[in-house]
């Protein structure tokens, strides 16, 4: 495995534009780190902690809507993406693809 930053595309700057053009690049919310004045891998831990407590508040109902669903997604899609062999398995994939079907499934709001 490499290391993240060598996965991620090198930062074009901290704006809200260049983080965003980055994110839709790499599919990762990691390549904010810099905008964020955080490392990779505390930014990485945020992430996890931030999906494993969306996804206690899904279980318990209250956060069981398309908006979580989503939010979860793109929560696994930024650590799938950087993943490299280590998320490259089929499980992975079929779990972005039920995200996607829970976000369409799930009420609204």
């Amino acid at each position: 495995l490499e290391p993240v930053t060598a996965v991620l595309p090198a930062s074009s700057g901290t704006t809200a534009a260049s983080v965003w053009a980055a994110f839709v690049g790499s599919k990762s919310l990691l390549v904010a780190h810099e905008a964020l004045g955080v490392d990779v891998d505390t930014l990485a831990h945020a992430i996890a902690a931030a999906g494993v407590v969306l996804g206690a508040l899904v279980a318990c109902g209250v956060a069981g809507n398309s908006v979580g669903f989503a939010c979860l997604w793109v929560l696994y899609l930024s650590l799938f993406s950087v993943g490299q062999t280590f998320l490259s398995f089929q499980w992975d994939i079929l779990l972005l693809e039920v995200g996607v079907l829970a976000v369409l499934y799930a009420p609204a709001l």
